[in-house]
């Protein structure tokens, strides 16, 4: 059995709403970086995920786990969504979600709960609080979310030995995230762990499946995506934050890895609004 600690999980809600969808509305083969929760009081829609197809019927829930290619669109006039983004992780990078699967579709009762939770985050979000008091009260809404969704969730195959792979990497990935910022060398990583640069690369690749580099690349993405999303800060110190200075550059990147540029993404996510 793995024991954690009280802070290896975190869950972050990083937006929501409570929105109006009207035809015609169609998101198409869309990737989210975070997780989707949402459901829809009136109306239907067509969702299709990964080559499966479901109609969401009203008062219906459904989730979708981060990286979850998807289309959705309107079959009747007019829709009403309560939904939110969030993230779930160990460790700071290890989504829980690829340790335990959610089901993709909620109804009765758990799923008018997914929907309260919902219109209360987004209602935290701007209520006329305190910061201190706003962040503690989403924090604990963003955890009844999490343990609802994960409640008949299916423990997916390997998950526990996956996650003590990462744990023993859990001093590096704390260090990789709190400086995204700048450049970082394998020398450097490999120094927490007391272990030699070429060790430390084994022991990398096989616990995250992916190369240093990669990783890199993919945690500074979805850092970037997440504060597109969830702030106002201009796309130069969004790219600042992520270790890209140069605007250009930094829009170039990022287009080269989600066909969109930084403010067609801010753009695109908020005109959603789902």
């Amino acid at each position: 059995m793995l024991n954690l600690a009280h802070d290896a999980l975190r869950a972050e809600w990083m937006m929501g709403g409570l929105t109006p969808h009207r035809r015609p509305f169609l998101i198409k083969d869309r990737t989210l970086d975070v997780a989707l929760a949402v459901q829809f009081l009136h109306g239907e829609a067509r969702v299709e995920v990964e080559g499966e197809t479901f109609i969401s019927r009203p008062g219906d829930a459904w989730f979708l786990k981060p990286g979850a290619t998807h289309t959705v669109e309107l079959i009747g006039d007019a829709v009403l969504s309560r939904w939110s983004h969030l993230r779930c992780t160990l460790f700071g990078s290890l989504d829980v979600f690829r340790l335990i699967e959610p089901p993709r579709v909620f109804s009765g009762k758990t799923a008018a709960r997914i929907g309260d939770l919902n219109q209360q985050l987004a209602e935290s979000a701007r209520a006329d609080q305190d910061d201190v008091r706003r962040a503690v009260r989403a924090n604990a809404l963003t955890y009844d979310l999490v343990d609802l969704l994960l409640q008949n969730g299916k423990p997916v195959g390997g998950g526990t030995a996956l996650a003590a792979r990462v744990a023993r990497l859990a001093p590096v990935l704390d260090h990789i995230d709190r400086n995204l910022h700048r450049p970082l060398t394998r020398e450097e990583l490999a120094k927490l762990l007391s272990v030699s640069s070429p060790r430390f690369y084994a022991v990398f690749s096989e616990a995250m499946g992916v190369s240093l580099r990669e990783y890199l690349q993919r945690r500074r993405l979805e850092r970037a995506r997440q504060l597109l999303i969830a702030t106002r800060d201009s796309v130069e110190d969004i790219g600042r934050r992520v270790g890209i200075s140069n605007p250009c550059h930094f829009s170039r990147w990022f287009r080269s890895r989600t066909r969109l540029t930084p403010t067609d993404y801010r753009r695109r996510v908020g005109d959603e609004g789902i």
